[in-house]
């Protein structure tokens, strides 16, 4: 089997059950933070998206946008 064909179906699945959860959660809890200087798991998401779009940049030898810190989930 070909490594880049199993990484990519563990990748589906795990974003498919990942939108799940994230589906199963009203505005209020996605984006409250569970305890004080706690990122919500809206944040994290976000962050996961960020991260991930800055990779697939790099791997195309494209030159990633800035990022500073964590960055927060946009509030719209």
């Amino acid at each position: 089997l070909d490594l880049s064909v199993l990484l990519a179906d563990h990748v589906r699945m795990t974003s498919t059950l990942w939108a799940k959860d994230l589906r199963a959660l009203d505005a209020a809890t996605l984006t409250a933070a569970p305890a004080p200087g706690a990122r919500s798991a809206a944040d994290i998401a976000w962050e996961t998206i960020i991260v991930n779009r800055r990779g697939a940049m790099r791997v195309r030898g494209e030159e990633p946008f800035e990022m500073v810190g964590f960055p927060a989930c946009p509030p719209d």
